[in-house]
């Protein structure tokens, strides 16, 4: 009976959590972390951020020319390029350190965000 409750009362939370951002996403917020390449202007929309998007386009690029995430994780790590980090409204990006290193994920998911397609 109390598992029954439990399971039912996270099930409304994730309803009202996902709800919510909807909304704010309907209403031109942008809520939790900004994608990598970009920032928010004062009037709420994306802005690009050219040294961040040029790292994107070529992580794309290397990939579709066969590269695979492993690699370019490894090359953007040698380079130097600091991983993206996270970055919130208001606040300045705070890029990974040497602990939090590009990986193949972080690859992934930066090509994989609707706003870079």
């Amino acid at each position: 009976m109390l598992a029954s409750f439990a399971e039912f009362e996270k099930e409304t939370i994730n309803e009202r959590t996902r709800d919510g951002k909807h909304r704010a996403y309907r209403g031109g917020a942008q809520p939790g972390v900004i994608p990598y390449g970009y920032e928010i202007s004062e009037d709420g929309r994306f802005v690009v951020v050219e040294e961040e998007a040029q790292v994107v386009r070529t992580i794309i690029d290397n990939i579709a020319q066969g590269a695979t995430l492993f690699t370019e994780a490894k090359r953007l790590n040698l380079e130097g390029i600091p991983s993206p980090g996270k970055k919130y409204r208001g606040r300045p990006r705070r890029y990974g350190t040497t602990w939090t290193p590009w990986r193949s994920a972080a690859s992934s998911d930066a090509g994989h965000i609707p706003v870079h397609t």
